[in-house]
């Protein structure tokens, strides 16, 4: 994906990928590398939790209910399907397996590192972050989820960071050219003062004689 560099400042293809615990964002136009870390505050339990088969609203992650509508957030239960699909559907297909092999193999750290490196190449931070906040509704006694999500923040944080740096550059150059224009004005009118001042203190031009014509 297209980023602001930190260091160079061009928006160039920046790289993500995950080593020893960090989220390495690399410049294809300088090589400039920046580290977030990716590892969660506290060490997780790989033991499997209590999977819970009652739906979530598609919206808000609130347990569903044979109510017309989803009782915290108001979305039509005719429309959850369909919401669904179109929430889905904005996220590349290798981010929808990445999640569903996740899902086949929740203690395996090897899968979630899968998954967020795509996540990172598509920007999909927010469709992680549901998945990952509706996996810990349903997983009780669940430690993985948590810890997983912390990983998708940070990582977003990351992506934030490289896209924000430089704006001070922005900025600075948006004063220069303003000053330069503001200097330029000023250059135009001092010119125009000057041009007037002479011709007021120029003599006066003299009066044209006619000489009289000959018979």
């Amino acid at each position: 994906m297209r980023v602001e560099c930190g260091s160079c400042h061009e928006l160039a293809v920046a790289t993500f990928a995950i080593t020893g615990g960090e989220i390495v964002a690399t410049c294809s136009a300088c090589q400039s590398i920046t580290r977030v870390s990716s590892n969660a505050p506290d060490a997780v339990s790989t033991a499997p939790a209590d999977v819970s088969s009652t739906p979530l609203c598609p919206k808000c992650g609130a347990p569903r209910t044979p109510a017309a509508a989803c009782q915290s957030c108001g979305l039509a239960t005719d429309k959850m399907e369909a919401f669904t699909q179109a929430r889905d559907a904005a996220v590349p297909d290798s981010v929808r397996a990445a999640w569903g092999r996740v899902e086949d193999a929740w203690t395996e750290p090897a899968r979630h590192d899968e998954l967020l490196r795509l996540v990172s190449q598509h920007s999909a931070y927010a469709w992680a972050a549901g998945r990952y906040r509706d996996a810990i509704r349903q997983r009780t006694g669940d430690t993985i989820g948590g810890g997983q999500l912390e990983r998708v923040r940070r990582a977003a944080e990351a992506q934030l960071l490289a896209t924000a740096t430089g704006r001070p550059d922005l900025a600075k150059k948006a004063l220069v050219r303003t000053i330069g224009v503001l200097v330029t004005l000023v250059l135009i009118v001092a010119a125009w003062l000057v041009y007037s001042i002479v011709r007021e203190d120029a003599p006066p031009p003299r009066p044209t004689v006619r000489q009289p014509r000959l018979p």
